[in-house]
C-alpha cells in the first residue's frame, strides 16, 4: 500500500456515528457498519481528523466507548506555539475538531459535489432541503 502524505477529513454523524436525526444532542447510535475498520485504513496511508459540529469531548467520549483503539487528539484551534493549525497532520493520530480545517478531501454523508454554478444546483439543494 502507498504511503501519502495528505489529510482526509471525516464527517461523524451519518459517516462513522448511525445518525437519524437531532434528539437530545447526545451522540446515541451505534457505530456505521465498518466505520473503525475503514478510518483504521485511513490513517495507516496518510493524517486523519473527523469534523463536526458536535463538541469534539463528546466525540473523543463516544469514539473512547465504542471501543475505537487507536490515539485520538481533539484539536486545538489554536496550537501549543500560540498559532492557528490550519491542517492535521499528526500521523497515526486520529484528529477530532469542530472546525473545518483544511484537506485533500471531506467524506461526508450530506455533501454535494460542487463544480459550477448553475440551475442544476438550484435543484439540487431545494430536492435535499
Amino acid at each position: 500500500m502507498r504511503t501519502f502524505r495528505k489529510t482526509v477529513a471525516v464527517d461523524f454523524d451519518g459517516v462513522i456515528h448511525q445518525y437519524d436525526g437531532w434528539r437530545d444532542g447526545t451522540a446515541y447510535g451505534e457505530p456505521m457498519s465498518e466505520a473503525f475498520y475503514y478510518l483504521e485504513r485511513l490513517m495507516d496511508i496518510g493524517f486523519v481528523y473527523i469534523f463536526s459540529t458536535r463538541a469534539p469531548e463528546q466525540i473523543l467520549e463516544w469514539m473512547t466507548r465504542q471501543g475505537f483503539k487507536r490515539p485520538m487528539q481533539i484539536i486545538p484551534y489554536i496550537d501549543p506555539a500560540g498559532e492557528k493549525r490550519p491542517f492535521w497532520n499528526v500521523p497515526g493520530v486520529l484528529g477530532i475538531s469542530n472546525q473545518k480545517l483544511g484537506a485533500a478531501i471531506y467524506l461526508d454523508d450530506r455533501g454535494y459535489q460542487f463544480t459550477a454554478w448553475s440551475e442544476d444546483v438550484i435543484r439540487e439543494i431545494v430536492k435535499r432541503i
